[in-house]
C-alpha cells in the first residue's frame, strides 16, 4: 500500500513536510525518499501516545510501505551509508541550485518581475528541501555535522525569507488589483 502525504492524520501533521518531499523525490532519489519516510515514522512513533485509534491505520500503512522498501534496496545491494551519502548529497546539490538562482538584492519583489512569479518559489522550496534533506541526516547521527548544521540554518532561514517575500508578493498583487478595481482579473 502506497500512503500519500495527502492523508497524514492531524496528529501526524509534523511528518506531513518529510513525507511531501519523499513523494517528490520517490522515482528519481529512492534512497532519499527511503529516509524521508523512516524519519517521518521515527516521528510517528513518538506521538504515538498522542495518536487516535483511527490515526493507527496510516501509521501502519506507512510501516508497511517502509518494510517493502527496505526489502526492495536490499535486494538492490544498497547499505546505510550508501543512503546517508545520497542524502547528503542531494541536500548539498538542491542548497547549492537554490543559492544560485536565489536573488538576494530582490528584498521586496514587485508581482510584474518575472523571477518574482516564476522563480521565487522554485528557490524557496529549494531551499526547504534542502533543509528537510538535512534534518534527515539525523537518522544516522542525531548530531548533524557543524558545517551540515551551518548549511541547513541557512536553508531553512532563506526559504522561510523567500516564502514571505512571495507571500508579500501575493498580497501586493491583490491590493494592486483592488486599487484599480480589478477582482479576480476581470475588468
Amino acid at each position: 500500500m502506497s500512503i500519500s502525504a495527502d492523508d497524514v492524520p492531524l496528529p501526524l501533521e509534523a511528518t506531513r513536510p518529510y513525507l511531501q518531499r519523499a513523494q517528490e523525490l520517490r522515482s528519481a532519489h529512492p534512497l532519499a525518499s527511503h529516509a524521508l519516510r523512516m524519519l517521518a515514522m521515527r516521528l510517528a512513533l513518538k506521538m504515538r501516545s498522542s495518536l487516535r485509534t483511527a490515526d493507527m491505520p496510516f501509521v501502519q500503512a506507512l510501516m508497511e510501505q517502509l518494510e517493502s522498501e527496505e526489502h526492495a534496496l536490499r535486494e538492490r545491494g544498497s547499505t546505510e551509508r550508501d543512503t546517508q551519502a545520497a542524502v547528503r548529497t542531494l541536500a548539498l546539490d538542491l542548497y547549492s541550485r537554490a543559492k544560485a538562482a536565489d536573488k538576494p538584492e530582490i528584498s521586496h519583489p514587485h508581482p510584474s518581475m518575472s523571477w518574482t512569479v516564476v522563480d521565487a518559489p522554485k528557490v524557496a522550496r529549494a531551499f526547504h528541501a534542502s533543509a528537510i534533506l538535512l534534518d534527515t541526516l539525523r537518522l544516522f547521527d542525531p548530531q548533524l555535522p557543524p558545517e551540515m548544521a551551518k548549511v541547513q540554518h541557512a536553508a531553512h532561514t532563506r526559504s522561510h525569507e523567500r516564502r514571505a517575500c512571495v507571500s508579500r508578493r501575493q498580497e501586493s498583487a491583490v491590493c494592486e488589483r483592488e486599487a484599480r478595481g480589478d477582482e479576480g482579473g476581470k475588468r
